[in-house]
């Protein structure tokens, strides 16, 4: 990989297979009717675009970029910590990462385990970032958009803990609470947290 330049494939998984008269929904997202996914049809898909993934580590990819999106025929991707741990035994080379599971929409402790399962299982080839959901995914979840910076601070908080300190750990938070967390730590080849804001 070039330290100046990288480049990514990012795949999004779309469900394709949409009705003729689509476009008389006044959207697909959070409230387009789940009667039109043919579950066949999504099959096929997930096979093709996974093989679309392991191609483009054959071709020299230097990563492949995962994101998380819910209730939506854009993306077929509601948990991309499976789709990433289907992948890492498929992928040689290219890093896996999930850009990215909102940590204010789950129990922290737990995502932090789910990452370090995958970067051990990837001989630290994972890089996760941080998104704080869209406006959508704030609509059908219940996620308060008023104090959700905040939630996710303390997310951070409990999952950076879990990484770096000696455990087990305990957490009383104004959102969360853990009394014993003893999280497996990151498997340290190529530790990289990247945080960014949803756009």
């Amino acid at each position: 990989m070039s330290s100046t330049l990288r480049f990514n494939v990012m795949h999004f998984m779309p469900y394709t297979h949409l009705p003729e008269n689509h476009k008389d929904y006044k959207t697909t997202w959070v409230d387009f009717p789940n009667k039109f996914y043919d579950p066949e049809k999504g099959h096929e898909l997930y096979q093709r675009y996974f093989e679309q993934l392991v191609l483009a580590d054959r071709l020299g990819f230097d990563a492949i970029v995962l994101n998380e999106h819910h209730n939506t025929v854009y993306g077929m991707m509601a948990t991309p910590n499976v789709v990433a741990a289907a992948l890492i035994p498929q992928v040689q080379r290219a890093r896996i990462c999930v850009w990215g599971v909102p940590p204010n929409f789950m129990l922290p402790n737990r995502l932090a385990e789910e990452y370090a399962i995958l970067d051990v299982m990837s001989k630290g080839r994972l890089e996760i970032a941080f998104p704080l959901g869209t406006g959508m995914e704030y609509w059908s979840n219940p996620v308060n958009p008023a104090t959700a910076r905040e939630k996710f601070r303390e997310s951070l908080k409990i999952m950076l803990q879990a990484w770096t300190a000696d455990g087990p750990t305990k957490h009383f938070g104004k959102f969360y609470t853990s009394r014993i967390s003893r999280a497996v730590r990151r498997s340290g080849l190529r530790r990289q947290v990247i945080s960014r804001r949803s756009s």
